[in-house]
């Protein structure tokens, strides 16, 4: 029988290409894992919301100012934002005609980008300036 943590990563390594779809529900599961308290439900008064899902922010240069979202949010603790990728796909011959549909192979979501590649490491590094320059609304 497998630990709760093997679990969790067999139930997530096939997740792939819906990071709005997969990443609240990841988020609460991985916090029910380690034990530790779920995010709150968000309010109307954004400034009190110290621990929640989709925290508004303010980010870039005064004078161009623009508005986003951090994917998950704790005051104080961490900020948290998912990107989805994919692994990488077996080759199909593209001049290989399927005879039914059913043997066609499935075109299979790839998120932001094929986890492991240039792509993938470009886009965390262009996540982490956007989170440096982020900054939560007084």
């Amino acid at each position: 029988m497998s630990s709760p943590i093997e679990q969790f990563i067999d139930r997530w390594r096939g997740s792939g290409g819906s990071e709005r779809a997969n990443f609240q529900r990841f988020a609460i599961e991985l916090t029910q894992l380690l034990g530790v308290e779920e995010p709150k439900i968000a309010t109307s008064d954004d400034q009190d919301d110290d621990y929640r899902f989709e925290r508004p922010v303010d980010f870039g240069p005064t004078s161009t100012r623009s508005h986003g979202f951090i994917d998950l949010y704790r005051r104080g603790c961490f900020v948290l934002e998912a990107k989805q990728g994919a692994e990488r796909r077996s080759r199909h011959d593209p001049n290989q005609l399927s005879m039914f549909v059913e043997d066609a192979p499935k075109q299979a979501r790839t998120g932001h980008c094929v986890r492991g590649t240039s792509r993938w490491d470009d886009t965390m590094l262009k996540q982490r300036l956007w989170m440096t320059a982020a900054t939560p609304p007084n």
